[in-house]
């Protein structure tokens, strides 16, 4: 009767455990769902690492455009800058 009780105590305290085991497992600190919002993260920077690295590849084009013909510089500065030649009339639309 005994080792009956002490059977089934250890049995419960052996379901216990594991219990605890697979809910620190899934919800502790390190646990799997750290991992999975670590790699959601992880996947959404290496998206805005593609984004920027596209960005970049259109500066380094735009630099190279820049250096190869004059009129590309007169189209940025009258479009960016808003600069106008001496004898040019500018029309403002409000």
């Amino acid at each position: 009767m005994l080792s009956l009780m002490r059977y089934r105590l250890l049995r419960m305290l052996f379901v216990g455990e594991c219990c605890l085991f697979v809910w620190f497992y899934v919800h502790g600190g390190r646990g799997m769902q750290e991992l999975w919002r670590m790699q959601k993260e992880n996947s959404v920077l290496l998206q805005e690492k593609n984004e920027v690295a596209l960005q970049v590849a259109k500066l380094e084009n735009d630099l190279a455009l820049w250096d190869q013909k004059i009129l590309v510089k007169e189209r940025i500065a009258r479009e960016t800058l808003h600069m106008a030649r001496p004898s040019d009339t500018v029309y403002y639309w409000s």
